[in-house]
């Protein structure tokens, strides 16, 4: 470090007049800044937000994917336990061979169902679950005439009953469904079409 002396000159209007003074400052050694990075520091605080952003979104997508994927599969497969299960009542106390070949018929199609995610395996299930459906609608109302020639004392038993009970039990399905001809979202009614 080295001692600075500063002159000064100053001119007045009266005089002309020279101050000469030592300093005690020190002279120091240059300093190289980058000033380029103050310039992109915008720039970084904004990759950096979006990255994080990014991951928080991917980790959030995840999640919800699952519990989505929980739901569908509740809601696929409870109207077949409902089902399977009225179907195992009623083989327990119908003494008609008629209605009990009907329910074995529903029993062997729902076993045929595997309880997998595969491609193959949903296409099976949606090929199978109408005429599940429809095979149970006929072994209901089939069971009704049944109960009136019997003079049973059994309460009616729709398949509309049945289809409410499960609704209230699985809840409804609601999805977000993102038309490319309008470039609008909707909402849809996915538990008619399961």
């Amino acid at each position: 470090m080295s001692k600075i002396s500063i002159s000064i000159n100053i001119n007045y209007a009266h005089g002309h007049h020279h101050y000469q003074q030592e300093s005690n400052l020190y002279q120091t050694e240059e300093v190289n800044m980058d000033l380029d990075s103050l310039l992109n520091l915008e720039d970084q605080f904004y990759q950096e937000g979006y990255e994080e952003a990014r991951r928080e979104k991917l980790s959030h997508d995840l999640l919800e994917g699952r519990q989505y994927g929980l739901q569908v599969g509740f809601q696929r497969f409870a109207p077949l336990g409902q089902i399977r299960g009225i179907c195992g009542l009623l083989l327990s106390i119908i003494d008609d061979s008629n209605i009990k070949t009907r329910i074995e018929a529903i029993v062997i199609l729902i076993n045929q169902i595997p309880m997998d995610n595969m491609d193959s395996s949903v296409a099976q299930y949606e090929k199978l679950m109408p005429k599940i459906r429809n095979k149970f609608r006929l072994v209901l109302m089939a069971m009704q005439k049944h109960v009136k020639q019997q003079e049973m004392n059994f309460t009616k038993l729709t398949f509309d009953d049945i289809e409410l009970l499960i609704r209230n039990i699985t809840g409804d399905l609601r999805a977000e469904a993102i038309h490319s001809d309008v470039n609008s979202v909707s909402i849809q009614d996915k538990s008619e079409s399961w």
